[in-house]
């Protein structure tokens, strides 16, 4: 009997202490979330509560918590055409990402499964102009734009996104057409599909993920640009 009782204490003893286990465990791993929660979100809050003080509190260090508090920031940029600004920004970028997307497509494509001489310098060109610094491209572009009647407008700013957007979709994207079995193309050729329905049903689909990468990239890097739509 009193082994019994002894086994049974030892089973319940036994079970508290998984359950205290499991219980620092999931405590810990909650911890853990909430501080790097924290550390993502820290930047983003930072930035909100710089939107709400004066100019001279702004750079004060530390920032006072009682005063330097305003509206003012808000109520001048309702006083300028901010929500132009804002669509302008829109605008350029998703319709950069697109354009990039749809020849940068066929480009990491192309370069993926048709070998050819003279490759690896093509895909070096293709790094190097990604890696090229934009006040290279910029001065000739601004005076071809001016002489062309492309200056100030939509296309002329998402042709000069392009010269690193294009470049950006293309190396990224190579990496995930080598991935594709080549097995599937070549069942689909003996199905009687063409080149063009072989990349838009087979590759394009099986690339998905990649797609939704570089678009994101291509649209984040176009709406932080702002030396070109500077000048």
């Amino acid at each position: 009997m009193t082994t019994a009782k002894s086994e049974t204490h030892l089973i319940h003893k036994s079970s508290l202490n998984v359950r205290l286990s499991r219980f620092f465990s999931s405590l810990l791993n909650l911890g853990l979330l909430f501080l790097i929660l924290f550390v993502v979100l820290m930047p983003i809050l930072w930035l909100i509560q710089m939107s709400f003080r004066s100019r001279l509190a702004v750079f004060e260090m530390p920032p006072p918590l009682t005063s330097g508090w305003t509206f003012d920031n808000y109520i001048s940029i309702s006083e300028t055409p901010f929500f132009r600004h804002l669509a302008n920004s829109v605008i350029v970028s998703s319709l950069t990402t697109v354009v990039a997307l749809t020849f940068g497509v066929p480009g990491a494509y192309a370069i993926s499964r048709h070998r050819f001489k003279r490759e690896t310098i093509l895909t070096f060109w293709i790094l190097l102009a990604r890696l090229a610094l934009p006040i290279g491209f910029a001065l000739p572009l601004f005076n071809i734009f001016q002489r062309i009647g492309l200056y100030n407008t939509y296309p002329g700013i998402i042709l000069a996104y392009l010269t690193f957007t294009v470049p950006l979709v293309i190396w990224i994207l190579r990496p995930f057409m080598d991935n594709i079995p080549i097995d599937l193309e070549e069942a689909a050729i003996v199905d009687g599909a063409t080149n063009i329905q072989i990349f838009l049903r087979v590759v394009v689909p099986l690339s998905a993920p990649g797609l939704v990468s570089v678009g994101i990239l291509t649209f984040i890097m176009t709406w932080i640009e702002f030396f070109y739509a500077l000048i």
